[in-house]
């Protein structure tokens, strides 16, 4: 096997090691469900903590982002010029860090606003509700303290969101064609789709009630929905074997800057 082989096989069983922590986070709150005879707002809470996730981790995503946006060259400095100073290295992260630093504020009410809806639309069954209480936040971190298996699950979310972060994002160089506009965007269309599927929970949980039947489906479309997102995302990032079953993904998109001319 030649090294080029190697190396594009090790990028590939990163993104299935990845694939394979994302599955199972994804369904360990189905045995919350099924044997712990969890509530719709505990599943809520726990996607709500998991979208917090996210966030956190987008923030050095965008950071580290090879490109500031679509059509633009890679970010760099040129060795010609005799430029790569440490302090030249930074300048030109400046747009990375404003962008992050925007999306820390932006995200964060966001986050904000939708757990004030998780809290309002469920927390009343469990003496959860916001009027005239701590913030989501607080509540947030008083339920997980006090159910060990919703920890537990949270947990496994955390752990999974990293090892895509390591293994993808950084293992497989996604960095080098990610584009910190673009991927500063990324994380509200995830939460946009939970919010509405939450929204439509709300309103079925309040007709039928907060029973396993109810929220198992609801679990399943939130495995399938990640599981989709996840090859769609680093299918477009890394490019190569992972891209080649979607036919409406271009291949520049994941081009790393050229090693003889740009650090």
């Amino acid at each position: 096997m030649s090294q080029h082989s190697l190396k594009l096989s090790v990028a590939n069983g990163y993104s299935r090691y990845a694939l394979v922590a994302l599955i199972v986070a994804n369904v360990m709150p189905l045995f919350g469900v099924v044997f712990f005879d969890w509530s719709a707002f505990l599943v809520m809470l726990l996607y709500w903590f998991e979208n917090g996730i996210t966030g956190l981790f987008n923030v050095p995503k965008i950071l580290l982002a090879g490109r500031y946006a679509p059509g633009m060259p890679a970010i760099g400095v040129r060795r010609s010029s005799g430029s790569g100073t440490p302090l030249e290295r930074v300048l030109v992260r400046i747009p990375n860090l404003f962008l992050s630093a925007f999306f820390c504020v932006h995200y964060g009410f966001f986050w904000f606003v939708h757990g004030v809806f998780v809290f309002e639309l469920f927390g009343n069954e469990r003496g959860f509700s916001m009027i005239g209480g701590p913030s989501p936040f607080d509540r947030a971190m008083s339920a997980l303290t006090s159910d060990s298996v919703l920890l537990i699950c949270a947990v496994g979310l955390f752990v999974s969101h990293g090892v895509s972060f390591f293994l993808n994002y950084i293992g497989r160089r996604e960095f080098a064609g990610s584009q910190c506009v673009t991927q500063m965007f990324k994380p509200y269309a995830r939460v946009v789709v939970l919010h509405m599927a939450l929204i439509a929970a709300g309103f079925i949980v309040m007709l039928l009630g907060s029973s396993a039947w109810v929220l198992v489906p609801f679990v399943l479309f939130k495995l399938g929905l990640d599981v989709a997102s996840h090859l769609v995302e680093h299918a477009l990032l890394g490019g190569g074997e992972g891209a080649k079953g979607f036919s409406f993904i271009r291949r520049d998109t994941a081009m790393e800057p050229e090693t003889d001319e740009w650090e």
